[in-house]
């Protein structure tokens, strides 16, 4: 009898990233910048997602970003003037946190209609620090050359604000990448008198913005822009197992749907179409085995003896397939791009009990359990494996 029982929950884990008040950046007065009202500086803030003002934010994994690591590692914007040629106002600018949000050296609000738009992504990342100068070249390289995480940004010419993305090989290099947008909506009630009102929906990027009040910030949301897995595997046996005798190891973990994917390569574009998800495009590398991931104290060694498996191996206690997280006591949740969310996924376990008598048995089961793989949500296997003896 072979048996594999997937109890399957979907967990918010990936927690908003909410600010700790609503002046995290203060504005410089009129009298500061120039002596004239009209000079106002463009400012930035984070906060909560309008309608979820009660959120809190929770201790993450190991690469989750959190609002406490968001102000350690910054967020990145880059900003065009309606009708210029590429990222003309702001290019990459590194937005810090030192007691408030800020940035050097500040930019100002045109003085009357002028209209720009703005993109946000965390964590920031210098422009000199990316492999690729922009997504075409990482998408055609990226595997070959062994790149992963940020692969490049836009630069000052760029069309369109894209991020080309790699999924690293281990969890403990994984990269949270998020992105930015509107907290909360604006209109008429935000802008600055006369100039012609901006509109912009709760979710959704801020596009073609005018001069906004006196002493006021654009406040960004980020979203978690990947989804999560983590996974646990314990031993069922029919009777009591010699475990001196005994090892069970895993061989591989496959992932089949007809629908719904996990990717390792993608071009997340900032200018989102639906508010608060993220809008991946030019997806590639699809997870169909997780084999790789899995920590090798519990990963199979093919064609090897009893003493040549790893001695850790799964027991009745459940354990982290992919290991431990970077701070060496959380499990480790690898990220994927998450795909079109239709269809089933059906998870398939390979594994194998070997014995110091040279026997080695090898079981597969299924299961195919009703889940949904959803930016900035982890999904948590629990896999039991029922051992003959």
């Amino acid at each position: 009898m072979k048996r594999l029982s997937l109890k399957i929950t979907a967990l918010c884990t990936m927690a908003i990233i909410v600010a700790c008040g609503g002046d995290d950046m203060p504005v410089n007065s009129p009298e500061a910048v120039g002596g004239t009202q009209e000079q106002m500086p463009v400012a930035f803030t984070i906060g909560e997602r309008q309608g979820d003002e009660n959120a809190n934010t929770r201790a993450g994994f190991q690469g989750e970003m959190t609002t406490q690591m968001l102000r350690s590692t910054g967020f990145g914007v880059f900003a065009k003037v309606n009708g210029g040629s590429g990222f003309d106002f702001m290019t990459n600018q590194y937005v810090y946190y030192s007691g408030s949000w800020g940035y050097r050296p500040l930019k100002y609000w045109p003085n009357y209609d002028s209209k720009i738009s703005f993109f946000a992504y965390a964590p920031h990342i210098t422009s000199s620090e990316v492999p690729y100068s922009n997504e075409t070249t990482a998408l055609a390289n990226a595997v070959t050359d062994g790149k992963y995480g940020i692969l490049s940004l836009p630069t000052n010419s760029s069309t369109e604000a894209k991020i080309a993305y790699r999924v690293a090989a281990s969890p403990m290099e994984s990269v949270d990448l998020m992105y930015g947008v509107a907290a909360h909506a604006y209109n008429s009630t935000t802008n600055a008198p006369g100039v012609e009102a901006s509109s912009v929906t709760a979710g959704m990027p801020f596009i073609n913005m005018t001069k906004q009040l006196t002493g006021s910030a654009l406040t960004f949301w980020f979203g978690h822009a990947l989804t999560g897995l983590v996974a646990y595997v314990a031993v069922e046996a029919e009777n009591t197992i010699d475990w001196v005798r005994t090892r069970v190891v895993i061989e591989d973990l496959t992932l089949s749907s007809n629908g719904q994917k996990l990717y390792t390569l993608g071009v997340l574009n900032l200018n989102n179409t639906a508010a608060y998800k993220p809008r991946w495009e030019d997806l590639s590398g699809p997870v169909t085995s997780l084999a790789d991931f899995i920590d090798p104290r519990m990963r199979y060694v093919s064609g090897g003896t009893f003493g040549s498996q790893p001695a850790m191996g799964v027991s009745l206690a459940p354990k982290s397939l992919f290991g431990q997280g970077i701070d060496g006591t959380s499990d480790a949740r690898m990220m994927f791009i998450p795909g079109p969310a239709d269809g089933l996924v059906t998870f398939t376990v390979k594994y194998h009990v070997v014995k110091a008598d040279g026997t080695d048995t090898e079981l597969v089961s299924s299961a195919t359990p009703e889940i949904t793989f959803i930016p900035g949500q982890t999904v948590v296997l629990s896999m039991h494996l029922l051992v003959p003896t």
